[in-house]
């Protein structure tokens, strides 16, 4: 086989690099995007200080605003500036040291000559082709980079926006399973608010999915679904009055919400809330009072109507100083329309003056109206003779007149016409017992009993008790009082063999077990000589709590919860009283806080009133069980102190109470600073509470003038001079 000369050898080896300058050459020239091929410098010591550009595409060139020819031979730092083309020289030795390829997305900036020009930001690659030479390529990604920028820029937007609502707002984003089906949704954004609804830091809320964070998976559910709508049909979600599962307020109910989702994309959406629970109670106490005032209005004119006898709702006519000269109709059942022979049209809006043949009558009408406005108390006339009003038979008709005040301008009129009452007196007489149960007992609740079994109740027991009347009708009447209250209700009515019953207030069971205060009051008849009872009752609990309420705060301080000056001196009468005598003895502090006005003159009265709050917060949980703490006006506190050996045992409890008032208190706009003088002294059998306030009080003086912040102590009282 022929071998080759070396002559020959060098040769082909020449041939291939021309072909390879050759081929690299038509590359470079080829690409689209900018492509330079570049020669390194070296300075004596091997170390490459710049490049020359040996070769580029038009590309490249038109990237530099020059003729290949002109750009092909110059050196980077010449092209670019020592300023501009120093990274460059830097990024391109680095991969001829290396030998590894060296690429940057999106973090090559390059500054035009133009100082007012925008940087142009660029995708770069360098690749070594031998010991001295790069291949450089880049394409320009400005619009790219541009466009990112907006998008940050918009996210940061987002954010503050979401952050800044007062209301709980968060962005879900829908989970899909392997065939594109919603299964939930996961959080990737939320605002504080929403963080504080939900119970969780913002951090550890994001990433987790409605059925992780959501208490109740009914709940879950039927959020992912209308989401999950909300997304295929791009329709915003609106949803009021919505009563959560998962979440309850302070108080224990079920929060209330308003619910907006709105799409974003078709993947995510925007959910926010509001918790309107205290709207929504409100409202629907409004709604259930106005439907109470409207049955209640419906259930008036109901039993006006079905009255027998002639009734008319009258409202007061004034004159300008007040006075009542008249009465106006403003509503009459048929009954009335039927005595008085008018249609109920003429009779409503027509006065009194107008309806009656004799003024001197009318006048005595108004007269009576008005003294029962006045007293706001019924009036009832029995067997009036009327003068413009006669039977079939001729005679003056003989009316009994009931007057009940409703308000302070409208009474209710109701007449009977008792002209036959010589006719069977037992049928009148059951007539009149029938009106006059009617007229005392319309109330909430109507309950007959006979012989201690409930025969009958109104159908407003079921609203107020939740019983039907049928479940009552032949049980023990026992089952509606409470057993606490039962033998107390029954030794009271009991004593009333017939008549009317005392008013009691007390207990009454519901149908479920809850009890309510009723006001009751009755009538006990013999009705063929079986005892008959028929109660009245109204349901009272919002008076007891009421008056419970009065009663809490007529005994304690409405600033630190204290007892007031009333309480603890009550407190004081008991340990004086013969009767308390023990082996133990009582002390009274007498505490005044030093530098108290400092903090109001410093910090306002908002922070004043902190500083009493903390420092009554403090004394109470410092002293013993037995002892009172109290506040008895401005910032001067009184200490009852039950159980102490003597005058010195008082003193060093003292001590203590003061080094907690001593302690700082946190207030608005900075940390204030009081002290306590404390006066002691000890309590003897007899003497009078405000002796021996004022004997501590002077104790107290004597702390003050000793430097303030200590306890001084008088032991008893002194003995007249």
């Amino acid at each position: 086989m022929h071998q080759p000369d070396a002559g020959q050898l060098r040769a082909g080896g020449e041939v291939a690099s021309i072909e390879t300058e050759s081929r690299l050459h038509d590359f470079v020239r080829a690409q689209v995007d900018p492509h330079v091929v570049l020669v390194a410098v070296r300075d004596a010591s091997g170390r490459v200080v710049d490049f020359v550009f040996e070769d580029a595409n038009e590309s490249a060139a038109a990237f530099h605003v020059r003729p290949v020819g002109d750009l092909v031979g110059r050196s980077v730092l010449d092209v670019l500036g020592r300023e501009g083309g120093s990274a460059d020289v830097i990024a391109a030795a680095a991969v001829l040291a290396t030998g590894d390829a060296a690429v940057q997305n999106d973090e090559w900036s390059y500054v035009r000559e133009r100082q007012d020009a925008p940087p142009t930001w660029l995708d770069v690659r360098i690749s070594p082709v031998d010991p001295d030479r790069v291949s450089y390529a880049w394409r320009d990604v400005t619009e790219r980079f541009t466009a990112r920028q907006r998008t940050a820029q918009a996210h940061d937007l987002l954010r503050a926006v979401i952050d800044a609502q007062i209301d709980p707002h968060v962005i879900l984003r829908a989970v899909r399973d392997g065939d594109g089906v919603v299964t939930d949704f996961a959080y990737v954004d939320a605002n504080e608010a929403a963080a504080r609804f939900e119970g969780l830091p913002r951090e550890e809320l994001l990433g987790r999915t409605v059925r992780e964070v959501y208490r109740d998976g009914a709940e879950a559910d039927g959020d992912i679904a209308d989401c999950a709508r909300v997304l295929e049909s791009g329709e915003a979600l609106v949803a009021d009055d919505v009563v959560t599962l998962s979440y309850v307020d302070d108080q224990g109910r079920r929060c209330v919400v308003d619910i907006r989702v709105v799409a974003i994309d078709d993947e995510r959406v925007s959910y926010t809330w509001r918790d309107v629970t205290s709207e929504h109670l409100a409202k629907r106490q409004l709604d259930e009072a106005r439907d109470e005032a409207t049955r209640a209005h419906e259930l008036l004119r109901i039993v006006i109507n079905a009255q027998v006898e002639p009734h008319v709702l009258l409202s007061a006519v004034r004159d300008d100083a007040g006075r009542i000269v008249d009465f106006v109709c403003e509503d009459a059942n048929e009954a009335a329309v039927t005595f008085e022979r008018l249609p109920r049209e003429a009779m409503v809006g027509r006065r009194l003056l107008e309806f009656y043949a004799s003024r001197e009558e009318a006048e005595e009408d108004i007269h009576e109206c008005a003294r029962a406005l006045e007293a706001q108390q019924p009036i009832v006339l029995t067997e009036a003779p009327t003068i413009g009003y006669r039977d079939d038979a001729g005679r003056t008709r003989i009316v009994d007149v009931s007057i009940v005040p409703i308000d302070r301008d409208r009474v209710s009129y109701t007449y009977r016409d008792v002209t036959d009452r010589h006719l069977a007196r037992r049928l009148l007489a059951e007539s009149e017992e029938r009106f006059r149960l009617l007229a005392e007992n319309m109330s909430d609740l109507v309950i007959l009993i006979r012989d201690g079994i409930v025969a009958w109740a109104s159908p407003s027991v079921t609203r107020a008790l939740g019983w039907t009347s049928d479940e009552l009708v032949g049980r023990s009447a026992e089952l509606l009082s409470h057993p606490d209250d039962t033998t107390h209700v029954m030794s009271r009515w009991l004593a009333v063999p017939e008549g009317s019953l005392p008013r009691l207030r007390y207990r009454v069971r519901s149908r479920t077990g809850d009890a309510h205060w009723v006001d009751a009051e009755g009538t006990v008849v013999m009705d063929d000589g079986v005892r008959t009872v028929i109660v009245a009752a109204r349901i009272v609990d919002a008076e007891v709590d009421a008056l419970r309420r009065l009663e809490q705060l007529a005994r304690h301080d409405e600033l630190t919860g204290l007892v007031n000056r009333h309480a603890v001196f009550d407190q004081i009468r008991l340990a004086v009283a013969p009767e308390s005598r023990s082996g133990e003895r009582t002390a009274v502090a007498f505490c005044d806080l030093d530098g108290f006005k400092d903090v109001n003159d410093e910090y306002g009265h908002t922070g004043g009133d902190e500083v009493l709050r903390s420092v009554a917060s403090r004394l109470s949980m410092a002293v013993r069980s037995g002892d009172v703490v109290s506040r008895i006006g401005g910032d001067e506190l009184l200490i009852v102190l039950n159980g102490v050996r003597d005058i010195d045992d008082a003193v060093r409890i003292a001590g203590k109470l003061g080094d907690v008032v001593r302690q700082p208190v946190e207030v608005p706009g900075g940390v204030a600073r009081v002290s306590a003088s404390i006066g002691v002294t000890l309590i003897e059998q007899g003497e009078s509470v405000d002796g021996i306030v004022a004997r501590a009080d002077a104790a107290m003086y004597s702390a003050k003038r000793q430097g303030k912040d200590t306890v001084a102590a008088i032991a008893g009282p002194t003995p007249d001079r």
